[in-house]
């Protein structure tokens, strides 16, 4: 290759046509990973049902000081296990920290008529933080804690209540929602704009046979057009208040679940159910706001940030409750949950030469609580001792209580 300046000049036409082009990878657009998450549902949901049930056992294996031993050949029965504790849990969190957030979204903040009272610019739909809380977020934090404040007058708590509480608390439940829907119906008619005279629905409403008069046809096109515009708006606002009234319900129905399976706080519990009640409340407001306003353009996001926030607070609730281990004791196992072991002949042994007291029978244990069945070994905990005991040196286990949920289970964790 010969320079036009210096003929004499020449380039070796291999370092021309073989230079590396150093061209930059453009990024990944967020609507294209919205489509990777939608098309790999299942997978996603695997992922965080098992992430849940690995935290959840995470905390309560920290909780009681111990880390089995797991056969790999068992395994896949192990993974089955977490994902189904998982799914439990995920499902209680998602019920306050994601759907609530993605009804409002779909419906109220995408909405093509209501939108733009939710937004910074109507031409970018760029949603407001401060809107969406003013209109949204408060009257659903409110209505939120009164409920919590009615669990606790009815005395529904972790040991279960009678009949008569739960009904009371239906009761105060479904008032507050009624006076939530005549509250909001009237906010959303003050919301939601006037129609365009000149919008497809006036037209079309003017359409009229041309037998009719000119004066007579414009007279009931009006009156057409008017009646169409109100049963409009009467449907759309209906529309908007029973799926916000369904945000609130599920958020009830999750606070009341886990209001049920959390234990009560470890330490001073006045201090203690407050300072859990304002995280709790905090996070599921942090929670689906975001939600409300990244979920349609940007669902990435938005799961991660409800994954985050989920995570932390189960880790806070379990700091200062008993929620993982009252949790297990749902599976058969924990504190609480007294049974009965059958010894083999090595059984017997062994609890010979560790000269253990709570033997009813000679190759019999009586009330022992299991810590942890995962692995080739029992964890124990029996007369203020814990112990590991061969599964091989158990024939038979007999349950001495009357359920996963004993008599002296506490009061319940003030989480939504």
């Amino acid at each position: 290759m010969t320079d036009p300046q210096n003929p004499a000049s020449t380039v070796p036409e291999s370092i021309v046509t073989n230079a590396p082009v150093n061209t930059p990878t453009p990024p990944v657009p967020e609507s294209e990973r919205g489509q990777w998450l939608k098309a790999n549902t299942l997978v996603v949901a695997w992922i965080v049902f098992l992430g849940f049930g690995g935290g959840l056992l995470a905390l309560y294996y920290a909780r009681i000081g111990y880390l089995p031993e797991i056969d790999w050949s068992a395994s896949l029965i192990y993974l089955a296990v977490v994902t189904i504790i998982g799914g439990g849990v995920g499902g209680l969190f998602a019920l306050s920290l994601f759907v609530p957030g993605f009804i409002w979204a779909t419906f109220i903040v995408d909405d093509s008529e209501l939108g733009k009272q939710f937004c910074y610019q109507r031409e970018k739909n760029e949603p407001c933080v401060r809107a969406i809380w003013i209109q949204l977020g408060a009257p659903f934090v409110v209505v939120l804690l009164l409920s919590h404040i009615s669990l606790i007058v009815v005395g529904i708590d972790a040991r279960g209540s009678t009949l008569a509480g739960k009904l009371i608390y239906a009761a105060i439940a479904s008032a507050l929602l009624v006076r939530l829907w005549f509250f909001m119906r009237k906010r959303f008619g003050k919301l939601l704009p006037a129609r365009d005279p000149d919008s497809p629905l006036t037209e079309s409403a003017g359409a009229q046979p041309n037998s009719l008069s000119k004066e007579s046809q414009e007279s009931e096109s009006a009156a057409q057009a008017q009646a169409d515009e109100r049963e409009e708006r009467k449907r759309r606002i209906f529309k908007y208040t029973i799926w916000f009234a369904v945000s609130v319900l599920v958020s009830q129905i999750s606070m009341f679940l886990v209001y049920l399976v959390s234990g009560k706080p470890r330490g001073p519990y006045f201090s203690y159910f407050i300072f859990l009640t304002i995280m709790c409340t905090v996070g599921v407001l942090v929670s689906n706001h975001f939600v409300a306003i990244r979920c349609i353009y940007h669902p990435v996001q938005a799961v991660i940030a409800t994954l985050i926030v989920a995570m932390l607070l189960l880790c806070g609730a379990d700091r200062f409750s008993s929620l993982s281990a009252r949790i297990m004791g749902l599976y058969g196992f924990g504190p609480n949950h007294k049974v009965n072991l059958l010894l083999s002949e090595q059984g017997i042994a062994i609890a010979t030469g560790l000269d253990l007291k709570s033997r009813c029978a000679a190759a019999k244990l009586c009330n022992v609580e299991i810590l942890s069945k995962v692995g080739n070994e029992y964890y124990l905990a029996l007369s203020g001792k814990t112990l590991t005991l061969p599964k091989s040196a158990v024939i038979a286990l007999e349950a001495s209580d009357q359920g996963p949920l004993s008599p002296a289970a506490n009061a319940a964790c003030p989480c939504p």
